[in-house]
């Protein structure tokens, strides 16, 4: 009787989906930054915060950078949430992933489609953009996984805005955005089990009362 009731109790006090706001923004969240020259070689370099949500990237004046990524990741215990972008732009041109899947890009000259470069060392592809601060906000509702997420920013150092290939020149990068966990907590798989497993319990353990008290009566 006790090993059922503890099993309830643990049922019930087993925790919910997270219900905390998450900061992603440039400047608030812990972003790793990675840059690349033109022709795809590695670049030590420190982004500096320029106000706001925005970053500059200019290799200590010396212009040089072509392709550079600022990662970030959050944990979900539900994949119910929302991604609010609420500020993307980027000279010349960026992508938002969401654990490898775009869902937003902006950049000079847009909105329309232009090309855009995914690796250091890879070929321009078809990409549709909103222009810089346009089409905001966005709020992305899917692609969340249980457990760590990641947000990867992909920026493109173009001097031609959505199009062409990389060069060098100034180069920066705002974004804004948070993440929400929907509705007031959901129990994981693994608890619901537990739950029911209690609920078991207590259904046998009243089943066996009314038999001892048949017997006895």
């Amino acid at each position: 009787m006790r090993i059922i009731a503890s099993i309830v109790a643990v049922a019930c006090a087993a925790p919910l989906a997270a219900t905390a706001d998450t900061d992603v923004s440039i400047n608030t969240a812990p972003y790793a930054f990675a840059s690349y020259g033109t022709t795809g070689n590695p670049i030590a370099t420190t982004p500096t915060p320029a106000g706001g949500a925005s970053v500059s990237n200019d290799d200590g004046g010396a212009y040089d950078v072509g392709f550079w990524t600022a990662t970030t990741s959050f944990s979900l215990s539900s994949t119910n949430a929302t991604l609010s972008i609420t500020d993307l732009a980027a000279d010349d041109r960026v992508v938002v992933e969401l654990n490898g899947a775009v869902v937003d890009a902006a950049g000079i000259y847009g909105p329309g489609t232009g090309t855009f470069i995914f690796t250091p060392t890879g070929s321009q592809v078809a990409q549709t953009f909103n222009g810089n601060s346009n089409g905001i906000p966005v709020d992305v509702t899917s692609g969340f996984v249980v457990g760590l997420n990641t947000i990867e920013l992909i920026v493109n150092n173009t001097g031609s805005g959505i199009y062409g290939g990389l060069t060098g020149g100034p180069t920066s990068l705002t974004f804004a955005g948070l993440v929400t966990p929907n509705g007031g907590g959901v129990p994981e798989p693994a608890t619901w089990a537990m739950m029911l497993v209690g609920v078991g319990g207590l259904g046998a353990m009243t089943r066996l009362r009314r038999r001892q008290a048949a017997l006895t009566a």
